[in-house]
């Protein structure tokens, strides 16, 4: 159940282009969901809310520190009366820390992690990841921290408080990049596609677009060399291991380029997957949708929507299915 506020509903309702007076937006993001309209400001409003949460298994609230609380909503509040409610507060700080009670969007916690950093190409200025991923990122954790809480039930009959930062969570995927100040002395750099440690690992131009080379592991060079027809770069000494390809990256991906330049894509394709080299031709979203794998996969569904008629939405990112080993 989705509680949004009277008026314009949520901010995301006004977002174009609009698909049968709906946004794009908001369908994209809050299928199977039911709206509900409170003014929580109201102690009507407030009132109904708190009679579903204690209904509920889970609440999940997405304003600034302290809001709830002013509004009579707060985790102490609704856990005294419901000790099994799992209370999840998402939040762009936290709610604690000198910014916590600070408006935060995507942008801005990308700009604060160091993500933004990292991204765009080398030498340029830098750029938000075109994904809302910080957005993302408290989605993820906020579902697993409520996966785990209700696990944790189970044994304490329980609820708990979850407290679920974007910050937190952006910083968080990071990853082995927030290791290399303390290893070099300095912040990594935008690299556009390419990897720090890996070459080849890049976009590379083909006659009809780009083909994306990664070989992550050294087995995966030979057979590359082998389908670039290209054997005295395979035998070089000077590039037989990772760390030699790393140091000689100025002339190793010139020199893949200068080849990949004189076919086609599809081309390419065929003779990296005739060698076992990983690959991919950088798609579109429609071209990606529209994947024989994504089809396969089951990717996208047509589903009816009131107002909107039948749309069609990317599937849940997990696949449940039944198997036998009688």
């Amino acid at each position: 159940i989705k509680v949004e506020p009277p008026g314009a509903g949520d901010d995301t309702r006004g977002f174009a282009p609009f698909i049968g007076g709906e946004s794009h937006y908001f369908v994209g993001l809050n299928r199977g969901k039911r709206s509900l309209v409170l003014d929580l400001r109201n102690p009507e409003g407030a009132a109904i809310l708190k009679r579903l949460a204690l209904a509920s298994d889970v609440l999940v609230e997405n304003f600034r520190p302290g809001v709830m609380d002013r509004l009579g909503l707060g985790a102490a509040t609704l856990m005294a009366a419901h000790p099994r409610l799992i209370y999840c507060a998402i939040s762009g700080f936290g709610l604690d820390g000198p910014l916590s009670d600070k408006p935060s969007f995507d942008i801005v916690t990308q700009a604060l992690t160091g993500m933004m950093s990292v991204n765009g190409p080398a030498g340029g200025p830098p750029v938000k990841l075109g994904l809302p991923i910080g957005d993302m990122a408290g989605g993820i954790f906020a579902s697993q921290a409520i996966l785990a809480a209700l696990h944790e039930r189970h044994a304490t009959g329980r609820g708990r408080l979850i407290d679920i930062s974007l910050y937190d969570g952006t910083m968080a995927l990071l990853a082995h990049f927030a290791q290399l100040p303390a290893l070099t002395g300095a912040d990594p750099a935008p690299m556009g596609s390419r990897h720090p440690s890996v070459v080849p690992y890049d976009g590379f131009p083909a006659k009809d677009g780009t083909i994306i080379i990664a070989c992550l592991a050294d087995r995966f060079w030979a057979k590359l060399c082998d389908a670039l027809d290209c054997p005295e770069m395979g035998a070089d000494p000077r590039y037989a291991t990772m760390a030699l390809r790393r140091e000689h990256r100025d002339e190793i991906e010139p020199r893949i380029a200068a080849i990949t330049a004189t076919r086609s894509v599809a081309e390419w394709e065929a003779a990296l997957t005739a060698h076992d080299v990983p690959h991919a031709p950088v798609l579109g979203v429609s071209a990606a949708l529209a994947h024989p794998h994504a089809v396969a996969r089951g990717r996208v569904e047509e589903v009816a929507h009131p107002t909107a008629g039948t749309l069609k939405l990317l599937a849940g990112c997990g696949l449940a299915e039944a198997v036998s080993f009688a």
